[in-house]
């Protein structure tokens, strides 16, 4: 399953996060993975029992595997992101393997954000097999590439032997 942090719709890092839980499912050899765009849910993700929101965790936290993607926004993920997150409780992601994706102007403040994110998927229990993606927005010319090349870093990691 893929979630997506951006308060944009169809974003860029959306669209990255598509490819790579896409392509990650085509490895483990698993059905294409579920999409929730945290931008189409806006102002919901503050209300406790809005239904849409309540199945957007449940399949996060049931998920086989997932690719939780965000820009950087102010030297961490971004507040939507963090607002769905805090849904879980300390460990509720527990042995869910999550890869983490995050965008941004540069590659330092993309890999500074990612180890927040990393912190936090940590904290809530999930697994992360292999290193997150940290990619400047310059680097999104050849997505095909960038995914390519990642799903080859993590490919062993999510048990898939080496072409």
């Amino acid at each position: 399953m893929v979630l997506s942090g951006d308060p944009r719709p169809d974003s860029h890092t959306a669209r990255l996060a598509n490819g790579i839980g896409s392509g990650a499912a085509q490895l483990i050899g698993a059905r294409p993975p579920e999409v929730f765009d945290l931008a189409d849910y806006g102002h919901r993700l503050l209300v406790p029992d809005d239904t849409d929101v309540i199945r957007a965790v449940a399949a996060v936290r049931d998920a086989d595997l997932l690719v939780i993607a965000t820009p950087e926004y102010n030297g961490t993920f971004t507040g939507v992101l963090k607002v769905f997150l805090d849904r879980f409780p300390s460990g509720g992601l527990a042995g869910r393997p999550t890869l983490s994706v995050v965008t941004s102007s540069t590659p330092g403040r993309a890999e500074v954000a990612e180890s927040h994110l990393h912190a936090l998927l940590a904290d809530l229990g999930a697994t992360t097999p292999g290193p997150g993606l940290a990619v400047a927005e310059d680097q999104l010319t050849r997505p095909d590439v960038l995914i390519s090349g990642y799903l080859d870093r993590v490919r062993s990691a999510l048990g898939v032997p080496s072409h």
